[in-house]
Formats: structure tokens, C-alpha cells, sequence
């Protein structure tokens, strides 16, 4: 059995206990790997207690903006989905009606870095979408930060659960006397967040399972180095599992971007993370756009940087989560006020699924409506199918409501 394995096992244990043992479980892992105890009084923490002293202008002025481009974004997004219906020929209504995700807890990670950011992209989106109850969950007793805690109060949020980890999955996918169950979990985390959203994701909905983060660049080495760099290394600062390739077809180019990253790292204040996840970097000579391209869509990945003055096709690429095109669209930017989410499928989830957006958060329901001559028409067609596939009593409802109705 590998190591991975058996983490795997371990993590089902432990969602299997609070599942069955509630609160007491949870309190019990919470003590032992976020050591604090849970209990009525501070299993919350209530935003509108904190006093948001030390809060700069310049922050303020930030946040503001990112909510409103944020916000800008998911409303267009909103405006495609909508609940529709039409008439066939025999006058039947048949269409789709458009429902809202009623209850939604978002996770918020807490451990390595303040995600701030990810608190806008995942609540702005949701109340967007019109979801109703929406609890926000962040192991904040690792990083009270009076920032991410401000940011909060703006947003409206008045309570943000105390709670993180495989324990803040299964709390709220099973529901406790202290947790409420929810309809779903989105929000990016470390492995064992993402194995704990897997595990449960038969009994609870769950968005992607986005981490640990992950980039392309693909440049032609018309642009600066020292640039091409530093986006390598804002991906590579996240995780020390995160992943980096720089793709150019020009070699003099590439050795000029290691020589940047080996000298520029160990000066970074994550470099203890830079020092691990740069051993993932990879650097590729490609011959042209066209094979780039063919490595892009079998890499899949969360973020694509084009950096290139020749024109690159970017409807050729069909398996990636976002993509930033120019020089002028680093990815740093984009994770936080373009609008664009940056909640994005990694590990090659591109090939299938969406970055979180407003139809992360809606579902549609089959609505039909026949009358005596649609239902008259078809109903011979649906008892020869029934027939043939074995399933004597759909056979039986058609053609006894068929005798009833020629009466």
C-alpha cells in the first residue's frame, strides 16, 4: 500500500467519525491539528465585534475596486442562463426552468498565505448567483488578519466559522448541531481539503478541485526576462507543490529566465516554499507555436500566459483554465481585480471542467407539458421502446392511460 494510499484511508476515517460522532469529532481533531477547542462560543467569529484599526487608504481603495470588478464580470456571466420554454408542433411545452443552489458553504484557506482574494472571487460570485444561505468557513485562528477580517465586513458577512481542514468539509457536508449541512462546498485547499471534497461529493455537491496552482508561459522572447520570471516564480510561491513550465522556441531566451529564477528566488520572504515547488520547474524548447500548442492542451493548465509578438491562435487551445494574453496581462493582476475568477481547475481538469462561476451555483430542471394529441402521438413510439427493453410496467402506464383517454 503507498504512502498516498494510505492518507486516503485515514482521511475516509475521519469523515466516516464525524459523520457519525458530530461535534464530538470535530472537536476532537480540531484540538489535535488546528489546537483550539470548539465549543458554542467561539466555533464563530463575528465580524461586526472586530475593530478594523490600521485599515490603510490604499487597501480600502483596493478592495472596493476588486468588488466592483468582480462583481462587473459574474453579472454578465448571469445574464446568459435563464429558464426556457417551447411549443412542438402538437403544441407540448417542453423546456428547462432555472433554480438557485439554496445553501453553499465556501472554504477559505488559511494556512501558507491570507487568501483574501479568494474570499472575494468565491462570496461575490455566489450572491450573485442569488444563493440564499451562504457560510464561509477559514481556519482563522492560524492567521487572524485584521485585513482579510475587514474585507469580510464589507462584503456583508457577519460570521465566518472557525473551522478548516478535513474536519470543515465533513462538518458542513454532514451537518452537526454546531455546523449546518449544506447543498454544497466550493472553495480551493491542500490535498487533504480536496480528497475530503472527493470523498463526499457523493452526498454533496462540490465545485472543482482546484489546487495546488499551476502555469504556462509560452513566449517568443520579445518581451523582458526578468518579467517572464517573476510570473514563474508568483505561481511557484503559492504551494511547494505548485508547477511551472516556460515554453519558447528561443533557447538563448530560456537560459537568460533560469538564470533570473536561481538568482532571484532565495531572496524572496517565501523562498522556504520557492526552494521546493522551483524543483518542479520545467523549461522547454519548442520548435514552433503549433507544437506548443500540442503540449498546452495535453498539460491542461490553471493559468496560460502568452507573451509572444507573432500572433498565436488561441481558439487552437482547447484544455486550459484562464488565459492571459500580452505583455500587459500578468497573471498577478488577474487573480485579483480584472473580474475574472481565479478559482480555476488544476492537475489537468481543464480537459473537463470550468473555472467557478454563476452556473456553479444554478441547475436546471426538465419541465414538460403534454397535451392529448402529443401524448397520442408519441405514445406508441414510447410503448415499442418499453417493450423492447423489458420494462413491463412503463409499457402498462402508456397504453392504459392511452385506452382512458380515447373514452
Amino acid at each position: 500500500m503507498g504512502a498516498q494510499e494510505i492518507v486516503n484511508r485515514k482521511i475516509l476515517r475521519s469523515l466516516e467519525r464525524i459523520r457519525t460522532w458530530g461535534d464530538r469529532e470535530v472537536r476532537r481533531m480540531c484540538a489535535r491539528f488546528d489546537h483550539y477547542t470548539i465549543d458554542k462560543e467561539n466555533h464563530i467569529l463575528y465580524t461586526d465585534k472586530e475593530k478594523f484599526v490600521g485599515i490603510s487608504k490604499s487597501f480600502k481603495i483596493a478592495t472596493r475596486l476588486s468588488i466592483k470588478r468582480i462583481a462587473n464580470f459574474h453579472n454578465q456571466q448571469k445574464k446568459i442562463y435563464k429558464s426556457w420554454l417551447y411549443r412542438d408542433k402538437e403544441k407540448n411545452i417542453i423546456g428547462q426552468m432555472l433554480s438557485v443552489i439554496q445553501n453553499v458553504a465556501i472554504y477559505i484557506p488559511c494556512g501558507k498565505a491570507v487568501y483574501i482574494s479568494t474570499l472575494l472571487m468565491c462570496f461575490i460570485t455566489a450572491r450573485i448567483a442569488g444563493v440564499k444561505n451562504i457560510y464561509v468557513m477559514s481556519p482563522i485562528n492560524y492567521n487572524r488578519n485584521i485585513h482579510f477580517l475587514y474585507t469580510a465586513r464589507k462584503l456583508g458577512i457577519r460570521k465566518i466559522y472557525n473551522i478548516g481542514g478535513i474536519q470543515g468539509i465533513g462538518a458542513f457536508a454532514f451537518g452537526t448541531k454546531l455546523f449546518p449541512k449544506v447543498d454544497k462546498i466550493i472553495g480551493p485547499g491542500n490535498y487533504y481539503v480536496n480528497e475530503s471534497k472527493k470523498i463526499i461529493s457523493s452526498i454533496c455537491g462540490i465545485d472543482i478541485l482546484a489546487g495546488p496552482s499551476e502555469i504556462v508561459v509560452l513566449t517568443d522572447g520579445y518581451f523582458s526576462a526578468l518579467c517572464i520570471a517573476y510570473d514563474a516564480m508568483a505561481q511557484a510561491e503559492h504551494d511547494i507543490n505548485a508547477k511551472v513550465h516556460i515554453l519558447s522556441d528561443n533557447m538563448q531566451f530560456l537560459y537568460v529566465v533560469r538564470r533570473y529564477l536561481k538568482d532571484m528566488w532565495i531572496k524572496n520572504p517565501r523562498a522556504y516554499i520557492l526552494a521546493q515547488s522551483l524543483r518542479n520547474l520545467s523549461i522547454v524548447k519548442v520548435q514552433d507555436i503549433s507544437g506548443a500548442i500540442k503540449l498546452i492542451n495535453n498539460i491542461a493548465p490553471e493559468h496560460l500566459e502568452i507573451v509572444c509578438n507573432r500572433r498565436v491562435d488561441i481558439s487552437l487551445i482547447k484544455n486550459c483554465g484562464s488565459i492571459f494574453i500580452d505583455q500587459h496581462t500578468p497573471e498577478g493582476v488577474c487573480d485579483y481585480c480584472v473580474g475574472c475568477n481565479h478559482v480555476i481547475p488544476t492537475q489537468e481538469r481543464a480537459r473537463y471542467s470550468s473555472p467557478l462561476g454563476v452556473y456553479s451555483f444554478l441547475k436546471y430542471t426538465n419541465i414538460t407539458r403534454l397535451n392529448f394529441t402529443g401524448f397520442r402521438k408519441l405514445a406508441y413510439n414510447a410503448m415499442e421502446l418499453s417493450k423492447r427493453e423489458g420494462l413491463y410496467a412503463h409499457f402498462k402506464c402508456i397504453s392504459k392511460r392511452l385506452v382512458l383517454s380515447n373514452y
